[in-house]
Order: C-alpha cells, then structure tokens, then sequence
C-alpha cells in the first residue's frame, strides 16, 4: 500500500493525481481534510472615555463619562455569531438605557433602526442587553445580528477588501466619594464563517497599550475661615479667607 501526501497551496481548490504501471492493476482512492487556516481579526478594537460634564482634562464625583467601543475585523475570514461584552468597572455607576448602536456593518441590508439607534437594557427586545447581577453590558454585532445572537462582519477576503466595522457607547457615572484609577476592558468574541472556533479578543485604549482607564481626582471641599459660619457683618462688601485646592475659583453665595 503506497500512501502520497499531496498538500495544495492556500486559495487553490483543485488537485491533480496522476497514477501509471506498465502492468500492475491498481486502484486509486482519496482520503480528504481540511483545517483552514483563515479567521477573523478584531485585534483594533478600541475603548475610548470621555468626561461629558467637563473638558479641563480631569474626572471627579458626579461626571458622567461616555464610553465608546469601535471594531473592524481585519481579517481573511468574515466572523459569525460577533458579540461585544463588558463587565462595567465596579467604581462607576452604569446610566440605564444608555447603551447606542452607532455604526453597522457596510453590507447589512437591514439595520435594526436610524443610526445611532438607542438600545433597552432589557433582553430579547433588541440586539443589546445590560445585566444589573453580573454588571456586564451586551451587544450582539454584524448582519443578521439578532436579541440572541450574534451575526457578521466581513473582512479581507481579497486584495482592495476594506474589513467591516461597527461601534457602541454607553455611559456611566461617578458616584460620590471616588477617587482614584478607573480601568476597563471591553471582550469581542466571534468564529469564522470558514470554521475557526469562537476566539475571545480584547479592546484596547486609543494608544494601543491596554485597559481604557483614568484617574477620578480628589478634589477637597473648599473652606471658609473668616468669617466664622454665623457671624454678623456690617459691610456688603466682605473678605473671606480659607482654604481650597489651588487654582480653583471659590464663589461664595450671601443669603
């Protein structure tokens, strides 16, 4: 019994078997496998924060911070069965209902509404869900996405192929009494039309480096000194003094 490994090269879908004797009787029979080697890519996904209730660069109790998840499959296969998942960092206070659809893959015939489509925290009314027990937010991606399941993204199948994209927000708030580092990660998880196995894949910050994090300042209370709280004055005009953080303005109401 002869055995003949013949290995085609990748993209190629024919082989030829060529078989002589100059007298034997034989007969020919193939034994056929294939492992692809070809899969989605969501390795750019990106995780931004940004504070909506101040742009001076800094984050303190009461803000709310608009989180944005943008992803492109960059790879050779298109995905099946995409879906985005987040467990919310514990320092911060998720903002019901605020979860968005922003963007939608290029070739979705049929997007689930006008873009940016607010999505319910509830589950089964559409693609994105929030669960209060575990904290983690959920949105199933791509076309054909459903309440359920995840659906696809394309990706470069071919020289000129651009990969599809899609993005989500949410916000969250900072409840009193935070302070310091504020870290998350956002999970796509998605297999291949072709056949690779579901492959777990982590956002990134915008420099590429990691977790999506900031640091919630301390910011103490300011304090007024003079004059003592109670005191008669008998000017309109009085001056104050105290302590508060440096650079910040104190404005003093007098009833």
């Amino acid at each position: 019994l002869d055995v003949v490994d013949v290995t085609v090269a990748a993209g190629d879908h024919t082989a030829t078997a060529l078989a002589n004797t100059a007298g034997d009787r034989f007969w020919l029979a193939g034994f056929i496998t294939s492992i692809t080697t070809q899969a989605p890519d969501f390795s750019n996904t990106i995780k931004t924060a940004k504070n909506l209730t101040r742009s001076d660069g800094t984050v303190r109790p009461g803000d709310v911070i608009e989180y944005t998840v943008s992803t492109i499959n960059v790879g050779d296969d298109a995905s099946r069965d995409t879906v985005i998942r987040d467990v919310l960092p514990a320092k911060l206070n998720y903002v019901p209902d605020s979860i968005k659809l922003l963007s939608v893959a290029a070739s979705d015939p049929s997007p689930p509404g006008p873009l940016p489509l607010s999505l319910t925290d509830a589950t089964g009314d559409d693609v994105g869900f929030y669960n209060t027990s575990t904290r983690t937010l959920t949105v199933y991606l791509g076309t054909g996405a459903t309440p359920t399941k995840g659906g696809s993204l394309k990706g470069v199948l071919k020289a000129g192929d651009v990969g599809e994209s899609t993005s989500i927000s949410f916000r969250m708030q900072v409840p009193a009494g935070t302070s310091g580092l504020v870290e998350n990660q956002a999970i796509i998880t998605a297999g291949g039309v072709l056949g690779i196995d579901p492959v777990d894949t982590p956002s990134h910050n915008a420099d590429g480096d990691g977790l999506t994090s900031f640091e919630v300042a301390e910011v103490p209370t300011p304090v007024i000194q003079v004059p003592a709280q109670g005191a008669l004055i008998n000017t309109n005009k009085p001056t104050y003094s105290g302590t508060s953080q440096p650079g910040y303005t104190v404005t003093v109401r007098v009833d």
